[in-house]
């Protein structure tokens, strides 16, 4: 069916860098004529109005006194798929990598803050402007903590629907299974610094 046409007669009007695909043609031609050969990535359309990626190798060939060009066409579409899917793995797999590191090296240091906020709470007793600080505290050991259960969410992430596209988790809502909210984390938090004051 394309035997006789023009390759823009089978392809979008524009290509995806935005050029006309009948200007874009002539020149690709024209490299061909003028190298011999030419090897290029291009979009076509079916007769259905579907756009693919197809890798076009332009030759020249003589017969008898004139010039030809001989036209391969391969369709890319299940190769980029694939290398679309792999690039994937690779970004999940640095996701995971770096969740594992980050949790680690906030866990560490967030414990010894913690600890040493509940110490602080133990001698505070009622001074309103060091309850006030340690409050802050507690509130931002909260976050982090909500923070950490999301890197420990993306980890967990291994079975992923990637023709559809990666699963994105969104940093500001609450951890699934968690019912507590930051505040109610807070809560929490001074619930226990005040039990361990009153022990």
């Amino acid at each position: 069916e394309m035997l006789g046409f023009h390759p823009g007669s089978f392809s979008p009007e524009v290509q995806p860098d935005g050029r006309k695909s009948d200007e874009k043609a002539n020149e690709m031609v024209a490299l061909a004529f003028k190298n011999g050969f030419h090897r290029f990535e291009w979009t076509h359309r079916l007769p259905d109005g579907t756009d693919f990626p197809a890798e076009i190798n332009l030759s020249t060939i003589r017969i008898g006194n004139n010039v030809h060009l001989m036209v391969v066409m391969h369709d890319l579409s299940d190769r980029m798929r694939e290398e679309k899917r792999q690039r994937r793995i690779k970004e999940l797999e640095t996701i995971n990598r770096l969740g594992a590191t980050l949790s680690h090296e906030f866990n560490t240091p967030l414990a010894v803050i913690r600890l040493s906020a509940e110490m602080m709470a133990l001698k505070a007793g009622e001074n309103p402007d060091v309850r006030d600080q340690l409050n802050k505290i507690f509130t931002h050991i909260a976050r982090i903590r909500q923070l950490v259960d999301k890197m420990h969410q993306i980890r967990e992430l291994h079975e992923i629907d990637y023709a559809s596209g990666m699963q994105i988790l969104d940093l500001h809502n609450q951890s699934p299974g968690n019912g507590m909210s930051p505040s109610d984390t807070v809560a929490s938090d001074q619930e226990d610094s005040e039990t361990s004051v009153e022990e």
